[in-house]
């Protein structure tokens, strides 16, 4: 019986999530609503042909114990520990 409610609801769900994927790439796509330098930024997204251009910056650094913020220290502690065997943590 458990199997059957299952599958039964497996199946309801597959259904409503292929809906809404369609509504979601319908609502992306219409030409009517977005204009043609958004439809291609969207389509870009969805295919991963372009990179996103997101950065990592590390504020601070603890590296021995000592809390490093000057930018460049950091820089000069990560090459360091890139040519090393160091163990160092980011915050």
């Amino acid at each position: 019986m458990d199997k059957k409610k299952y599958k039964s609801y497996l199946r309801i769900f597959k259904k409503v999530t292929l809906a809404a994927q369609m509504a979601y790439y319908r609502e992306k796509f219409d030409i009517r609503i977005n204009p043609i330098k958004q439809l291609w930024t969207n389509l870009n997204k969805i295919s991963s042909l372009c990179k996103s251009k997101t950065t990592t910056k590390i504020e601070k650094l603890i590296y021995n114990n000592e809390e490093i913020t000057d930018h460049s220290e950091i820089s000069n502690k990560l090459n360091t520990f890139a040519r090393s065997d160091q163990l160092w943590y980011t915050h």
